[in-house]
């Protein structure tokens, strides 16, 4: 078979090293080089196949992070794959000229049928649609547990954050406050603020 697959860009220009921005996907695995951190395998594949082959690929960061929040909603409310029969309408749309844009509305689909995160049949069909296809949760939790691992081995760090933006919230130096909150969100930590005066927070996602 002869394929033509469209041209690469990134953040909407296209990627050459006279450019700056090339990347390979051996650095998207491993390194921060692209969105600050390394992307799973799993997150890389669904983010190139929203786009139809033959059609130029946009490679942006709000890409990737929608291809993570995707297979993290799809793959909670999957059942565990028995190997069993994909969806037809997946087929159908990789017989129709690898018709990937329409396969993942096809796995759309499927995914509003389910009312109760892995159950019932639509929950099943998902989970092995999602296993015929390639993707494998185990490592999308694998990589996705070491990431929360590498942002809270800074616990104490986060920790002595949020008590120095407290005090600053406290003298209403907003400014401060909000400067601690924006390091806090670049080091992957989501503030939530309550009536009361406290805070927590959780890893971002």
């Amino acid at each position: 078979f002869w394929m033509h697959n469209g041209f690469l860009q990134v953040e909407g220009r296209k990627m050459a090293k006279s450019e700056g921005n090339f990347i390979t996907i051996s650095e998207l695995l491993t390194t921060e080089k692209f969105g600050g951190q390394p992307w799973s395998g799993e997150v890389l594949r669904l983010a190139m196949l929203q786009t139809h082959y033959r059609q130029p690929i946009d490679w942006t960061v709000n890409g990737l992070e929608l291809a993570f929040h995707t297979l993290d909603d799809w793959f909670g409310a999957a059942a565990p794959t028995t190997n069993g029969v994909p969806s037809q309408g997946v087929i159908d749309a990789l017989l129709d000229d690898l018709n990937t844009p329409r396969m993942i509305a096809e796995l759309h689909a499927i995914r509003k049928k389910i009312s109760y995160a892995q159950d019932g049949p639509a929950a099943v069909e998902l989970g092995n649609t999602l296993s015929f296809l390639g993707f494998v949760p185990q490592n999308f939790f694998a990589w996705l547990t070491k990431m929360d691992d590498q942002v809270l081995a800074d616990v104490g760090l986060i920790n002595a954050l949020i008590d120095e933006r407290n005090a600053a919230r406290k003298a209403k130096k907003f400014k401060e406050a909000d400067r601690i909150r924006d390091d806090l969100n670049a080091m992957g930590i989501e503030l939530d603020d309550h009536k009361n005066g406290t805070t927590t927070w959780k890893v971002k996602r």
